[in-house]
């Protein structure tokens, strides 16, 4: 008798013991319904969507992911460039350069520089290309030890609100663009095709119509041209063309090769872009 009445007192115990827990798990609910109706998921800043890992009815546990979006207010391109290729854009105006105004690939330190330079990013489509202008933001921390190349940050303000549906996409993720970056403009240079220097020496056309070899420096070379630093004068005539044997101080008939000039002058200027720029 005694021990059954011990196994009543635990009984009554435990039905006690489970309506204190039901009160407390009453309370819980009540809390987690009034955390729901004060709970709103809101994005600091308007977004694009990517991967929503939630559906209605689902539990989520504390710590995972809802979902992932893309602000759509500025778009950032990350540009890698070779050590040391912006040079020419990023430096004064008293140091080594040319008039070369567009450079589609390059690298280095920008530091406070990059604010005078010009960036435009490009979608080549089978019907046109499409461009955006942009600013350079911002270099990596890091250099790639594999390619050896600085990632350069470019923006692009406003990349949906300049759509056109049907006409002009909207700069999206993962889009494969071209980046070209513009410099100022440097004063006092000469810029010849680069297939014209043969081994550090240009071949001109003196006042007597005769052929001359004369040492050059060259600054840097660029797409189909070459700027030089020193070795010719304005108004000196370079022989662009392939001479069988050529020899110092024999008689040349030179013609002037128009089409030639006007493809450097544009390349030089940055009125047309690099050939194989990318």
């Amino acid at each position: 008798m005694l021990t059954e009445d011990a196994k009543v007192q635990t009984l009554l115990s435990t039905l006690k013991l489970n309506e204190a827990e039901r009160k407390v798990l009453q309370q819980q609910r009540e809390i987690a319904a009034l955390d729901l109706d004060r709970t709103e998921l809101k994005a600091p800043f308007d977004v694009r969507l990517d991967a929503v890992e939630i559906s209605l009815g689902q539990y989520v546990n504390k710590g995972q992911q809802l979902f992932s979006g893309d602000g759509i207010a500025v778009a950032e391109i990350v540009a890698q460039f070779p050590i040391g290729a912006l040079s020419p854009l990023l430096g004064k105006s008293a140091e080594v350069g040319a008039p070369l105004a567009s450079l589609t690939t390059g690298g280095g330190d920008i530091s406070n520089r990059h604010e005078a330079l010009k960036a435009k990013v490009v979608l080549r489509t089978p019907k046109s290309d499409i461009s955006w202008d942009a600013k350079v933001d911002r270099v990596t921390a890091a250099m790639d030890p594999k390619t050896r190349t600085r990632g350069i940050i470019l923006t692009v303000n406003d990349p949906y609100g300049q759509a056109t549906p049907g006409q002009r996409p909207p700069l999206v993720k993962d889009t494969a663009v071209e980046v070209i970056l513009q410099g100022q403009p440097k004063k006092d240079k000469i810029a010849i095709p680069a297939a014209a220097v043969r081994k550090g020496t240009v071949m001109v056309v003196d006042a007597e119509k005769r052929l001359r070899f004369k040492p050059v420096k060259v600054a840097y070379i660029q797409g189909d041209i070459a700027v030089l630093m020193s070795g010719l004068e304005p108004d000196e005539k370079v022989v662009v063309s392939d001479l069988p044997a050529p020899v110092d101080g024999m008689l040349l008939g030179p013609k002037p090769d128009k089409q030639l000039l006007e493809r450097v002058m544009a390349e030089a200027t940055g009125t047309a872009p690099s050939k194989g720029s990318k």
